[in-house]
């Protein structure tokens, strides 16, 4: 069997829609598949009836943000319930914490002079396939970045005081996913951009 557990879709920074994504996993030869979604479960129960209903296995999941000793790590939640309210909740919160990030950063630089505005921004919507998120998508059709990599090593950084957010304790996190049924991994753990080390 051949499967990918760890796939993005538009729900956050990916550029698959739930039937995109069953289409290029059956084209690619996949028997099995995951979708984990960062902070965000949005797709999982679509995408599961499209890609049962083409005869994939699917595994429900998502990728919770999480902090500990001010490091970010990325916890994947496996077998999860999709409709369990306190992991309903966790995410939901998690969305809001990025959102208001996205927020604070456009407002830091067009204080700063660049030509964009917040006001602007609240009213900007793009084509999820894409993928990223909202502020980087905005950047760049500004013509004020390039990508992910330029977002993260120019603009989100610790020089204009842009930081992650901090997320709820690991603890909490996987006690949340155990919650809702299922089984907790660390993500990418020896990641220097997420944090050095298991967690």
């Amino acid at each position: 069997m051949r499967a990918d557990l760890h796939i993005h879709t538009t729900a956050f920074d990916g550029t698959w829609t739930p039937e995109g994504l069953v289409k290029a996993a059956l084209k690619m030869g996949l028997s099995a598949i995951a979708v984990t979604d960062h902070d965000s479960i949005k797709n999982v129960a679509e995408t599961e009836k499209i890609g049962k209903a083409a005869g994939l296995t699917f595994l429900t999941g998502v990728e919770v943000s999480s902090t500990k000793d001010g490091l970010m790590f990325h916890i994947l939640g496996y077998g999860i319930d999709p409709e369990n309210k306190r992991l309903r909740e966790l995410v939901q919160y998690d969305d809001a914490l990025l959102r208001e990030k996205d927020d604070d950063s456009i407002r830091l630089f067009a204080g700063e002079g660049w030509p964009i505005s917040l006001k602007e921004f609240k009213g900007y919507t793009y084509d999820r396939r894409r993928g990223g998120w909202a502020a980087l998508a905005y950047l760049e059709d500004k013509g004020l970045c390039t990508g992910v990599d330029d977002f993260f090593q120019r603009i989100f950084t610790d020089e204009h005081q842009l930081t992650f957010p901090e997320f709820k304790g690991i603890g909490e996190v996987t006690g949340t996913i155990r919650a809702a049924g299922g089984v907790a991994l660390c993500a990418h753990a020896a990641s220097h951009f997420h944090g050095p080390g298991p967690c």
